[in-house]
């Protein structure tokens, strides 16, 4: 699983100051990791969403070999 993003992501916090990255993505990467490529950008997408308001513009690319 190949994961392209922007700053958006990396830097994204919630109301508390808890970053996204590394922790939380990594465990919810490994917890869909089986996933087709569409669902994991789909359920990254929803939990970046609900972490915390964006401050910042997030790209996402999810490239994984069939």
């Amino acid at each position: 699983i190949l994961l392209l993003y922007t700053d958006g992501l990396s830097e994204h916090e919630n109301l508390q100051g808890a970053p996204f990255y590394p922790e939380p993505l990594e465990a919810l990467l490994r917890a869909i990791k089986q996933e087709p490529a569409k669902v994991i950008w789909e359920r990254i997408t929803r939990a970046i969403c609900g972490f915390g308001p964006r401050r910042d513009d997030i790209s996402l690319v999810v490239i994984k070999k069939a």
